[in-house]
């Protein structure tokens, strides 16, 4: 349930946010497509300060040991998350916005798929 429901969040944000009408967000995203590989998107502290208020909150509420993990599971998973993105979204900034899994982008019609395998469907 919780990677169902973290996959629409994903998908979500990605599409209808950074994608979206949020001026910001949506200008930061077109210099991210014109410079996949740039840290002009994103600024490069934002991460870090995110993980370190996340720690914090965790902290609050479950022992030091346990925070650690999360907050480390985490960044794994943004990682993995930004490695992904490289590799299946830049070539296509229209599509594949479920960038983690594809079932959002099936159900809503925004997968891409290529013009040979279109034909065989």
């Amino acid at each position: 349930m919780g990677l169902f429901v973290f996959s629409f969040f994903e998908y979500f944000f990605h599409r209808w946010m950074v994608h979206g009408s949020i001026r910001i967000m949506v200008d930061g995203q077109h210099t991210h497509h014109e410079n996949p590989i740039g840290y002009d998107s994103v600024p490069f502290l934002l991460p870090a300060l995110i993980l370190l208020r996340l720690f914090g909150i965790f902290i609050l509420v479950r022992p030091v040991g346990y925070a650690f993990l999360l907050t480390g599971a985490i960044a794994f998973g943004y990682v993995t998350y930004g490695l992904s993105h490289f590799l299946i979204h830049h070539f296509h900034p229209d599509c594949n916005f479920g960038v983690t899994a594809p079932l959002w982008d099936i159900l809503l019609r925004a997968r891409y798929l290529q013009p040979e395998f279109k034909k065989k469907i």
